[in-house]
């Protein structure tokens, strides 16, 4: 039986560590494909790369992690599965490489010419974690990180989801990323524009409820785009940490189709 191998990419700061119990969930789902967890440059265990400032220019490290690994080794048709920043990027890899993917999962993401940039990213919500938190008491603003791109209570996340909380935290104390390239990937972001068509198959996945990109822009990516999109009606941006079990169910209902 011929295998799916996933590329799965992360967003703004964040690196592969950071899906947390998706990791799990996702190669219990799929016990029979490969999934390579790529970092972008400046995230993860890339932390001491310089981010570009041109989406295009993140594509040659995303490949140089897969030719260090067994991927062009191992036959089978090649899904993609990106949140945000990570979305966004996979996207430009399709345009760059049109024959790599047969399909594109695409997560709260947004595109420059499809959406205003006022809906595209919350100033507030990122003042309030994304950047103080490279400068401050790192279990403290990765709490305010995570109350800010879920809708999780304080309560919750340090009850419920304390251990998945633990794990990001350690991560990040691990790999901690540079403000500079917090920068670098707004701008890369901020300025990159979609297709006009669609590089491959694609399914958009929402968060209705999501503080850090307005919602509105999936709906705006599946207006031009024509493509089929899931939505979650509660969750917030992240929802990998939020209902890992929500995205795997869309995953696999619609991988085959």
């Amino acid at each position: 039986m011929e295998i799916t191998k996933w590329i799965v990419l992360r967003g703004l700061g964040r690196g592969h560590g950071h899906w947390g119990v998706f990791i799990q969930k996702m190669q219990s789902a799929f016990p029979q494909d490969k999934i390579y967890w790529l970092d972008l440059p400046g995230n993860g265990s890339l932390n001491s790369e310089k981010s570009p400032w041109v989406l295009s220019e993140y594509i040659p490290y995303l490949e140089k992690q897969l030719q260090q690994s067994d991927f062009f080794q191992v036959p089978g048709q090649t899904y993609g599965v990106g949140l945000s920043l990570g979305g966004m990027a996979l996207v430009e890899w399709a345009v760059i490489d049109s024959n790599l993917f047969s399909k594109l999962y695409l997560i709260n993401t947004s595109s420059a010419n499809f959406s205003k940039p006022w809906m595209r990213f919350s100033v507030g919500q990122f003042f309030n974690g994304i950047w103080e938190r490279l400068s401050q008491n790192l279990e403290e603003l990765e709490k305010k990180l995570l109350l800010a791109t879920t809708n999780l209570t304080e309560e919750k996340l340090m009850s419920d989801f304390r251990s998945a909380y633990q794990a990001v935290v350690d991560y990040s104390r691990l790999y901690p990323v540079k403000k500079i390239n917090i920068i670098r990937q707004l701008i890369a972001a901020s300025l990159y524009h979609f297709p006009k068509a669609m590089p491959s198959s694609v399914i958009i996945l929402r968060g209705f409820k999501d503080r850090l990109v307005q919602s509105q822009c999936s709906q705006d990516i599946q207006q031009h785009w024509l493509c089929e999109m899931e939505t979650h009606p509660t969750a917030g941006h992240d929802i990998a940490f939020e209902d890992s079990e929500w995205l795997i169910k869309k995953i696999t209902s619609t991988h085959k189709k």
